[in-house]
């Protein structure tokens, strides 16, 4: 799979460089031209002359963004379900995209863990169902933008890979786990009820906070295999300054927040794709799935049906 995927790169980067080749000859006869018949006016003549340098770039944001669609629609699936079992990616057709969007909206502006947001921009959707509990995960962007121009504001919420694990059956309450209080806890009267609590769980109680509408069932749901799993995850975030996972549990799905300032599976266009780099893609997608397993066998929570 890589090795396709690299012969197709290859094949892109020596036609990039034989458009490039081919851009700038043309823009230094133009340039040529323009000197040579037009020596004394000092704008008009040039404009050819910008135009062509613009026209230079084409080459090289078609031969990226054509990398980019040939190694997520013919590699990443591939490597998906070489790697981890029960995994699928989505379909991506406009359609399919609408209905991702309206889902996503409808899951970030009514979370206790984010401040409102109005933008909203998500890829690589990934789904798949282990045992009884169907799951997604996906990059994604929310923020809030304001006014226009020179006066406009973006304010990004979360930028990051999203979990999303459905266990058909509703938790009693709803629970979060972050650092700090939550951050959209005053945005809607539905999350006054609840309350901070209070783990005797040593590093995990150090650096998370947990609130909930049940402490019973918060108890239950943040067990020590649990703990064990949250940590190691949030290793992979202690490099960010500010920015940490955060998790929350309502109605009958689990919804874990990765933040991450770099984008997943967008290969290099001048560099070839290493393996090393494909499992680093998706080593934090496993250690979420593993968390499945862990709610699975809590049988504090539920019994499956």
């Amino acid at each position: 799979m890589l090795a396709a995927h690299e012969a197709n790169r290859q094949v892109l980067v020596r036609n990039m460089f034989l458009a490039l080749l081919g851009g700038l000859a043309v823009c230094g006869i133009v340039l040529l031209l323009i000197m040579k018949y037009y020596p004394y006016n000092k704008i008009l003549p040039y404009i050819p002359f910008i135009g062509a340098i613009f026209s230079v770039f084409g080459p090289v944001l078609n031969a990226i963004e054509k990398n980019k669609r040939i190694y997520k629609s013919n590699v990443v699936p591939l490597l998906a379900q070489t790697l981890i079992d029960h995994i699928r990616v989505s379909e991506t057709d406009e359609v399919q995209k609408k209905k991702k969007y309206d889902a996503d909206i409808s899951i970030y502006k009514t979370n206790p863990l984010f401040d409102f947001g109005n933008k909203i921009n998500s890829e690589d959707l990934f789904y798949g169902q282990l045992g009884k509990t169907k799951f997604s995960f996906y990059e994604t962007t929310y923020k809030y933008e304001s006014g226009s121009g020179k006066h406009k504001h973006v304010e990004v919420q979360f930028k990051g890979l999203a979990f999303i694990a459905d266990f058909n059956k509703n938790f009693d309450g709803l629970t979060t786990i972050s650092v700090g209080k939550p951050k959209g806890l005053s945005l809607f009267d539905s999350f006054n009820d609840l309350q901070k609590v209070t783990l005797e769980a040593g590093e995990f109680s150090q650096k998370f906070d947990v609130y909930s509408t049940n402490s019973q069932e918060a108890r239950y749901i943040i067990s020590p295999a649990f703990m064990e799993r949250i940590m190691l995850l949030s290793k992979a975030t202690s490099k960010m300054r500010d920015k940490h996972v955060s998790i929350l549990f309502r109605n009958s799905c689990m919804e874990v927040y990765m933040p991450n300032s770099d984008d997943h599976f967008d290969p290099s266009l001048l560099w070839e794709t290493k393996v090393a780099d494909v499992n680093k893609d998706f080593e934090t997608m496993e250690q979420l799935l593993s968390l499945i397993n862990v709610m699975q066998l809590e049988t504090r929570i539920w019994t499956k049906e």
